[in-house]
């Protein structure tokens, strides 16, 4: 799940252990937030950012990566 004010833009949640939990994105590279974006039917990255100092990780997409590549 995207958290923010649409499916295609916010942080990254995942539903785990009956729990939902951000998910830390320090390590991602602006190709796997591109996979993200696809596999959500959301596009191209329209604009990603990480910053290892904190949890925030925004990425705005428009619809055509695959998760699982």
């Amino acid at each position: 799940a995207v958290v923010w004010r649409s499916e295609c833009q916010g942080e990254v949640e995942i539903y785990f252990r009956q729990d939902w939990r951000k998910v830390l994105l320090d390590s991602w590279s602006l190709s796997e937030a591109s996979v993200l974006c696809r596999q959500l039917g959301c596009g191209s990255v329209l604009n990603y950012r990480s910053s290892p100092s904190t949890t925030e990780h925004k990425h705005v997409c428009n619809g055509f990566q695959l998760l699982w590549e």
